[in-house]
């Protein structure tokens, strides 16, 4: 696996992002179909009117027909009566697709969520990591230790962290018993660099020969940058 910030590797921080985006999507999809439900009342009182409509349509035709069955008859009322039916059926037809929309765009949205979630399920899948909550929260919280820890401090921070930790006194022993040409290339650092970087090799070298373990080099630095 390739490493990344940390100890997380790669296939741990894309587990732990899409495990996020999931329960960050859930609840909003959640939310809009709750709102959908909610609008399923008007929908169906919508619904309930426009099949009222056409049920009067039914008969004002109904009506109509008798009448122009009847020879001579008058038939203007039942015609008015078939229009005002066909509007109102019109009319009705409108209100229940304007009830409807927003009942539509919620649950499509909702269901855009769904998939991306299915998505992410199935690239954690494919992966084949599976991690506890306590895994990711362990692995989360030392990816935030580690970004804490300032990649370089100035040599002034440095010696000025050294000599807060009473090792300041100790450098320069510590790297005349280094072995050639470790010894060298760390006392060229040391007397002229105008920075010390977390990841150098001279911190590498130094560190140990100074009895500090990696979590004390990393507080030191952490120190150092406030110096």
């Amino acid at each position: 696996m390739v490493q990344t910030g940390g100890d997380l590797t790669m296939d741990q921080t894309l587990y732990i992002k899409l495990r996020d985006q999931i329960a960050r999507q859930a609840p909003e999809a959640e939310a809009l179909e709750a709102q959908a439900a909610a609008l399923q009342p008007s929908i169906d009182s919508a619904q309930a009117w426009l099949d009222g409509c056409q049920a009067s349509l039914v008969h004002a035709q109904a009506l109509l027909t008798e009448a122009q069955a009847i020879e001579g008859a008058d038939t203007t009322a039942q015609q008015e009566a078939v229009a005002a039916a066909q509007a109102s059926v019109a009319s009705a037809q409108s209100d229940l697709s304007k009830a409807a929309e927003p009942q539509k765009s919620a649950l499509d949205h909702a269901q855009q969520i769904r998939t991306a979630m299915a998505q992410c399920e199935a690239a954690i899948d494919a992966g084949g990591l599976t991690m506890t909550q306590a895994e990711m929260d362990a692995a989360i919280a030392e990816e935030a230790r580690v970004a804490s820890i300032p990649r370089a401090v100035t040599m002034r921070q440095a010696r000025l962290a050294l000599l807060g930790a009473g090792l300041l006194s100790g450098v320069d022993s510590a790297i005349s018993a280094m072995p050639e040409p470790t010894r060298s290339a760390a006392k060229i650092e040391w007397e002229y660099s105008q920075e010390v970087q977390r990841h150098n090799g001279f911190v590498a070298a130094l560190g140990p020969a100074l009895g500090m373990t990696d979590a004390q080099i990393d507080a030191l630095f952490v120190a150092a940058a406030k110096l």
